[in-house]
């Protein structure tokens, strides 16, 4: 998955559902999972995801096949490849011809994919907040 250098993006101000969320009922490794607020953060990586793949060019398929989403946490959701070579696609080394993979790529996709996630989220937490 994800490498520590890949490109991240952080949700913050999420302090009052963080309090909601310690008052519910764990599963047996202490994460909650099925909560509008752990299913919009999943929501929120698949979307990245979905943005990351179409903008990433495709030479054999390896590299655009190869991006998953994880819920690590009922907060955290990682997005990326296990590829070695992705970050470096189209950014160091010899020119390759496929600059839509490597960490620019994602930087750019996260930075313009935001707004969209937050509101994601929002929803999410909303409908928390709601029931």
């Amino acid at each position: 998955m994800p490498s520590s250098m890949m490109p991240s993006l952080t949700i913050t101000g999420l302090d009052a559902m963080l309090q909601k969320l310690g008052a519910m009922k764990l599963d047996q490794a202490g994460r909650v999972f099925n909560t509008p607020v752990s299913r919009a953060f999943l929501r929120g990586g698949l979307h990245l995801e979905g943005k990351v793949k179409e903008g990433t060019r495709v030479r054999t398929g390896r590299l655009r096949s190869s991006y998953a989403t994880r819920q690590t946490k009922p907060l955290r959701v990682e997005v990326g490849t296990n590829t070695v070579y992705a970050p470096f696609v189209g950014s160091k080394g010899r020119p390759t011809g496929f600059t839509g993979a490597g960490e620019a790529h994602i930087a750019e996709v996260i930075k313009k994919e935001k707004g969209r996630v937050r509101d994601i989220v929002q929803q999410g937490i909303r409908e928390m907040m709601e029931s």
